[in-house]
């Protein structure tokens, strides 16, 4: 809140002047009346939200007018005081942050009134302080079509002119009715600028505005950092965090070799195109973590598998035939005997058909032992 305060004193002797002494504050630019007052025990006090323009401080008293300039600069220490909106400028446009309710804008629902909390702005510059709520009435909604109406803190930056400069204040800007309306475009020049607190949706024909018809855009101030000027030093451990990291901002030229453990990868985040040729071995598989559904098909050649590490477990029923047994694979010490004996019986049986017969006699085959000999039995038929 602007504040603009001072005594009046009578010349020759210093006495105050008398109670009830009128008091004007009048704008430089055109003499208009800003705000009147009077004097109790020799002061004057005027106030009001944001900030005056360059005014004059008019008391009449009975024998003389005295009048007191605001646009006074000079040295106050190592500065002078024209430079201080220069200086403000090194924080960007916003809203203070933590100051009284941060010009928060609201509707209650029950009327066409809105609520500005109190708070403070910092806009090209210029300071605006509002130390209590304000409430502002929107215009008549149109009775055919919705507008949104924007609530803006506009100031007069430094060198918009002598007698403007400097002045900032609440306003409403209201915008045109439409099918599909928009907020009414903001003035941002040299000598106005605007800046946005919230839109409010002024729907066709209501009379009230809803709580969910308010759009907050406020942004907040902050320190003004230029491309490049936080260097390694000025971060905090564990300050960069993956939402404050924009997409495809780090390359592999930005990682440390060895620094991704497993800890920094999130699940099914390795994929096979992550992959460099022959950087898998069999160090980095849990064992029994691939099974068949991993391993794509004529994916594994007899090279692939080391000797005797494939089991009767490992062959699947009828998984090996003749076709897979290379010839001269197969010795007597591989073969059962029984099974032999039944493959002889049947071969030998086949090659006799029934039995070779001699003098009424048949030969039958009876065994093969393990050395591969064939024993015979002769049968003599009865009868």
């Amino acid at each position: 809140m602007a504040t603009v305060r001072g005594y009046i004193r009578t010349v020759p002797g210093g006495a105050f002047v008398a109670d009830g002494t009128p008091v004007e504050l009048r704008a430089e630019l055109n003499n208009a009346l800003l705000a009147s007052t009077s004097t109790l025990n020799g002061e004057y006090t005027f106030s009001r939200d944001g900030s005056y323009p360059p005014y004059r401080v008019v008391a009449v008293t009975t024998d003389v007018t005295k009048i007191t300039s605001s646009k006074v600069t000079g040295m106050t220490g190592p500065t002078t005081l024209s430079a201080v909106p220069y200086m403000f400028r090194a924080w960007s446009d916003g809203v203070i942050a933590n100051v009284f309710g941060v010009l928060a804008v609201t509707a209650g629902g029950a009327s066409m009134n809105i609520t500005i909390d109190a708070g403070g702005s910092h806009v090209r510059g210029i300071i605006y302080d509002q130390l209590v709520s304000r409430t502002i009435t929107i215009p008549t909604a149109n009775a055919s079509n919705p507008r949104i109406d924007t609530v803006v803190i506009e100031v007069a930056p430094s060198g918009s002119g002598d007698n403007i400069e400097g002045r900032s204040e609440l306003k409403l800007l209201a915008g045109s009715p439409g099918a599909s309306p928009v907020a009414p475009a903001l003035t941002q020049s040299s000598t106005v600028w605007q800046m946005p607190l919230a839109d409010v949706r002024v729907d066709a024909g209501i009379s009230a505005i809803a709580s969910n018809k308010v759009t907050d855009r406020r942004v907040f101030s902050s320190p003004s950092i230029s491309d490049g000027g936080i260097g390694t030093a000025a971060l905090a451990s564990l300050s960069v965090t993956l939402a404050k990291m924009a997409a495809n901002s780090v390359d592999a030229s930005k990682i440390v070799d060895g620094s991704v453990g497993s800890s920094e990868l999130a699940s099914s985040s390795v994929t096979l195109v992550k992959l460099a040729s022959n950087s898998v071995n069999t160090s980095k598989v849990v064992d029994r973590a691939i099974g068949d559904l991993q391993i794509a098909q004529n994916a594994v050649h007899a090279f692939h598998i080391r000797d005797a590490d494939v089991g009767t477990s490992e062959l699947a029923d009828n998984a090996v035939t003749s076709a897979k047994i290379a010839d001269g694979t197969i010795v007597a010490a591989d073969l059962n005997t029984s099974s032999i004996t039944e493959f002889v019986q049947d071969i030998v049986g086949a090659m006799l058909v029934g039995g070779y017969e001699s003098g009424g006699e048949q030969v039958r085959p009876r065994y093969v032992d393990s050395e591969g000999k064939v024993y015979l039995d002769i049968v003599t038929p009865l009868g």
